[in-house]
């Protein structure tokens, strides 16, 4: 697959934004992100969830539209308006025909520039995340998933859920979310980036017109490239990552299965053996076709789903395991899963399972090219975690060049019984560590 590396484009703008863009001429459509540097892990005790919170509220109306204008403002063009928050960024997106990204750049501007922040929508919003929590802790493999979080990271940052804890909501008021955008939303945290038939110097006009690049002083551009952040979270107080491992077990009668969610800490998103993890996840529980699922579910019929997952952060990741099984059955899944863990460690790979995890992995992300919204996210996140981009082809040839022994080192530390926590949701009382193995 040839790469024309003129379709891509990086630069820095006034202040410190970076702006990608790629160029993609046979599409009509473009996808466009506003990144900032900051989510849940950067925030203060006290103030859990207003990453979240901000994202809601940018949305409530601003100086020049009301939240029924937001809202209409791009679907009724044809396009999209969206935002997410995660533990290290909050992103804010618009997905719309290419004719109209003057639109999409200006109404994204708006919402984070001219925000309101009223006390009056602050108090309802508020109630609409409190709604929210609760669609959370109506999906049982969510509340396995945070349990099993905060028993990985157990006290660090990276342990608090992205939405924050009811008192921790009550307690953010209109000054807080004041403090934290004039802390976090600033040029140099920013990172804008587009895919589609984008042209790029078309966007970076756009986007310093609207963002009023050209009048920063040239003291305060400089302070901000100062404190530009890199691949580290200056915010953050998180401190060492924690390493022990811990069986956390929440009791429901509401549900009739029991949630498993297992895991450990992991290398971060920017090491080098990034791409072994793929494969190494890809091979044990990422597919239909991996060990797990074909053990687990097509050969004893113990559950419907199960699969493993990396996620990956700026100093840290956690690779983890989620299946749901009967209240009766669940303990013999946890078995199986703990000895294939062990047969992996004892007898190493089979023939062909790496060649056909490379092309799973490899046709999986040049899929994916297909979407300008995945090809937006990509840019973004390389930049955001490597500080530089790396083109399919490179990222092909290094999934290519990942050895055996590469996969088999990171197994000897991921698959180790004793390194591995636990959390389990569901109707039964909590099990002792003993009856997993």
């Amino acid at each position: 697959m040839k790469q024309n590396r003129e379709f891509r484009k990086r630069e820095v703008l006034p202040g410190g934004i970076r702006l990608l863009s790629e160029r993609i001429p046979h599409v009509r459509s473009i996808a466009l992100g506003v990144w900032y540097t900051t989510g849940s892990r950067d925030e203060a005790r006290g103030e859990y969830g207003i990453s979240h919170l901000i994202e809601h509220m940018v949305f409530k109306g601003t100086t020049n539209r009301s939240t029924e204008e937001i809202a209409s403002s791009l679907e009724s063009l044809g396009g999209h308006l969206d935002a997410f928050t995660t533990k290290e960024s909050t992103c804010y997106t618009a997905r719309v025909l290419d004719e109209h990204l003057p639109a999409a750049v200006d109404v994204l501007g708006d919402i984070l520039q001219n925000s309101l922040f009223l006390s009056e929508e602050l108090e309802k919003e508020k109630k609409v995340i409190l709604e929210e929590m609760k669609s959370s802790e109506d999906s049982p493999d969510e509340v396995s998933f945070e349990v099993l979080t905060k028993a990985v990271f157990n006290g660090h940052p990276l342990s608090i859920p992205i939405l924050g804890t009811r008192k921790s909501l009550r307690n953010v008021k209109r000054k807080k979310i004041q403090a934290r955008i004039k802390k976090s939303y600033i040029p140099s945290r920013m990172v804008v980036a587009a895919a589609g038939n984008v042209h790029h110097q078309e966007l970076s006009e756009l986007i310093q017109k609207t963002f009023h690049l050209r009048h920063i002083p040239s003291s305060k551009f400089h302070a901000e490239l100062d404190s530009a952040p890199n691949k580290s979270h200056p915010e953050s107080s998180s401190g060492p990552i924690p390493n022990s491992p811990r069986l956390r077990s929440r009791k429901r009668r509401d549900i009739s299965q029991v949630h498993v969610s297992l895991g450990t800490a992991t290398i971060p998103y920017g090491h080098p053996d990034r791409y072994a993890l793929t494969l190494l996840n890809t091979i044990f529980g990422g597919s239909m076709s991996s060990r797990l699922f074909q053990k687990v579910r097509e050969e004893r019929g113990l559950v419907y789903a199960i699969h493993s997952f990396p996620v990956l952060y700026t100093d840290v990741g956690l690779w983890g395991i989620y299946f749901a099984a009967d209240p009766k059955k669940y303990k013999e899944a946890a078995q199986i899963v703990f000895s294939e863990f062990e047969q992996l460690r004892r007898e190493g790979l089979r023939k062909d399972e790496l060649s056909n995890a490379k092309a799973q992995v490899k046709g999986n992300l040049t899929l994916s090219l297909e979407s300008t919204s995945q090809r937006m996210y990509r840019l973004a996140r390389s930049e955001i975690y490597m500080g530089k981009f790396s083109s399919t082809d490179e990222t092909l040839r290094k999934i290519d060049r990942v050895r055996p022994e590469e996969v088999m080192r990171l197994a000897e530390t991921l698959l180790d019984p004793s390194q591995i926590s636990i959390s389990i949701v569901g109707p039964v009382s909590k099990p002792r560590w003993g009856e997993f193995f």
